[in-house]
């Protein structure tokens, strides 16, 4: 083997051998390993694990109230609270999405209508 080729050999190794350093520092902890290439767990949106573990906690806790407020729709049989549950649910859970539906003036004018014609 030429002389060149066993130098390429040994960059490769040597950064092979870096990276699953790096990547066996941050399953095990142990500080004496690199840190700089080890990559950051994260959930969706750039969040934490934790903080996607947090939201996730949240939505449960708000199915488990919606389907509550779902049994007294049932029960009163009033399609106010049944709107009312319908736009607080999407507006707290899915802000972003309710925001950019509300921004389209059609669909304001297509909820006010419904809201006049269920009342």
């Amino acid at each position: 083997m030429p002389a060149s080729s066993a130098s390429v050999l040994k960059v490769t190794w040597a950064s092979t051998v870096t990276r699953h350093s790096a990547i066996h520092s941050v399953s095990t902890g142990d500080p004496a390993l690199p840190l700089a290439a080890a990559p950051v767990p994260r959930g969706s949106k750039g969040a934490t694990v934790k903080e996607v573990r947090k939201r996730e906690g949240k939505r449960r806790y708000l199915r488990f109230i919606l389907l509550l407020l779902f049994y007294v729709y049932e029960m009163s049989n009033s399609y106010i609270l049944f709107l009312f549950i319908f736009i607080f649910y999407f507006w707290y859970i899915y802000k972003r999405y309710f925001i950019i539906i509300m921004r389209m003036r059609v669909c304001v004018c297509v909820c006010v209508c419904v809201c006049v014609c269920v009342c």
